[in-house]
């Protein structure tokens, strides 16, 4: 990744760790996924259940293959996808085991109990470093 040496340009990143390391000159900007948080809710009347949103692609760990109830949730759209369902799906869930980032921060606005697991590079934990841990009670890094 390289990061041009421009007047005319502003770069934003989502973390004050690797991302900040390619290109100091960013200015720091939670991802956008976080700005949903006064647009929804939480329906769910606490069920206790857990659900499991594990990478099945090539950055999986392959444990997901262990969790017969395993849901790659990202497989299931795009990026023209609604996202009600996105939402919905989540919500049935009172905790959440994932290393998707965005079913992670998702799982947070919703006031989910997050166990996220930090994958196969850097950017789940920069991520959670930067805007999970010191904003939300709920949510804990982990390792496979």
């Amino acid at each position: 990744m390289y990061c041009l040496d421009s007047a005319d340009v502003t770069f934003f990143c989502r973390d004050l760790y690797e991302s900040k390391q390619y290109c100091s000159q960013a200015f720091f900007c939670h991802d956008m996924a976080f700005y949903l948080f006064d647009k929804i809710t939480s329906e769910n009347l606490s069920t206790e259940q857990t659900g499991y949103f594990f990478r099945t692609d090539r950055e999986s760990f392959g444990k997901q293959n262990y969790i017969a109830l395993n849901m790659d949730i990202s497989l299931w759209g795009n990026e023209i996808t609604p996202i009600a369902p996105f939402i919905k799906k989540i919500d049935e869930f009172d905790i959440i085991h994932t290393d998707r980032l965005h079913v992670a921060i998702l799982a947070c606005l919703l006031h989910k109990r997050v166990h996220f697991y930090k994958g196969g590079y850097f950017k789940n934990e920069a991520v959670f470093r930067s805007s999970m841990r010191d904003y939300f009670d709920d949510v804990f890094m982990k390792k496979y």
